[in-house]
């Protein structure tokens, strides 16, 4: 982390710490360890992107039950 960002953990963990009466080091562990997976989370997103149905299956199924009920592609609204 750079300077700045040490200082808002820093005083986020101050607060937390007062708030929940633990001590400041249980607190901070915690939330460097939060901070950590979800910046880790946040990198395997933009990696890997979202986990989504297949698309091209729901586009298959949607066009089968059009046809099961004989409507064209014009007749939906």
């Amino acid at each position: 982390m750079g300077p700045q960002a040490q200082a808002v953990v820093r005083r986020l963990g101050g607060l937390l710490a007062e708030h929940k009466k633990v001590p400041k080091s249980d607190i901070m562990g915690w939330l460097r360890a939060r901070l950590s997976f979800t910046v880790l989370r946040a990198v395997i997103t933009c990696l890997r992107g979202y986990r989504s149905l297949n698309d091209k299956a729901c586009i298959r199924e949607v066009e089968l039950a059009m046809s099961e009920a004989r409507l064209g592609r014009d007749q939906v609204a």
